[in-house]
């Protein structure tokens, strides 16, 4: 948090039963490996999310604006 600013950020977590973090399986997708090619997958989530995530924090702007008489 800064300020009145708020945070989120979003990431594997766990792991596996072998103790394997999901953390470094995303990495290993994402980036791939010399016998794996690179899924650039976190690239591709983000994209994708980016058009709902705007649409949702524009709209909680909005609703403060007209909670605090500015919209």
């Amino acid at each position: 948090k800064i300020g009145d600013l708020k945070e989120v950020d979003i990431y594997p977590q766990g792991k596996d039963r072998k103790g394997v973090r999901n953390a470094e399986k995303a990495f290993v997708l994402h980036y791939g490996t010399s016998k794996l090619p690179a899924s650039h997958w976190v690239d591709d989530a983000d994209e994708m999310a980016g058009p709902m995530v705007e649409e949702r924090l524009t709209k909680m702007f909005d609703e403060w604006l007209e909670k605090h008489g500015m919209g």
